[in-house]
């Protein structure tokens, strides 16, 4: 009888400082920073937020977005916008890979237009040309390059590229 009671007892005290994870939004549009609230974290140096695609593992490399909590039990940590998609906000104790807890979020492109123009309209040769764009997804694989009018997307056809580096909006 005694050692149900000191279960029931420890069971019941897991429970109250069991970590929690909220976002201010459920469903964010793709130029909005992703703002996550937690608590009840371990408070160790090496507690750790990631955002996963929706169904992937826990494995280091999935994780789209991560930061350390800096051994705080409960705060705020503000994430840069996402590309289209869902995904899973999870919070992990002391630099392990196990979920504690997670939230679900949606981003959502929202009839965002992905916009490119240049600072001006003709430009000098060897001029640096100035491409500024909006609405981008966001993906470290984005990128951005200049091509000689009316030829096709090819590649080896571009004059000059460059990544995009996670940002959704800018200029090159």
């Amino acid at each position: 009888m005694f050692k149900r009671i000191i279960l029931l007892g420890i069971l019941f005290a897991s429970m109250l400082s069991a970590a929690t994870v909220s976002t201010d939004k459920d469903t964010y549009s793709t130029n909005q920073q992703i703002v996550v609230t937690y608590s009840e974290m371990e408070g160790l140096n090496h507690d750790w937020i990631g955002i996963y695609p929706t169904g992937s593992s826990n494995d280091w490399g999935n994780q789209v977005r991560w930061d350390w909590t800096g051994d705080k039990e409960q705060g705020v940590a503000t994430f840069a916008p996402l590309a289209a998609g869902t995904y899973e906000v999870r919070l992990f104790y002391n630099n392990s890979f196990t979920t504690q807890v997670s939230k679900e979020i949606t981003v959502d492109a929202n009839g965002a237009v992905t916009t490119v123009t240049t600072s001006k309209e003709v430009y000098l040769p060897e001029e640096p040309i100035s491409a500024i764009f909006n609405n981008m997804s966001g993906d470290n694989q984005d990128w951005i390059a200049i091509y000689p009018k009316g030829s096709t997307s090819d590649w080896g056809n571009q004059i000059d590229w460059k990544w995009m580096e996670g940002d959704i909006s800018g200029e090159r």
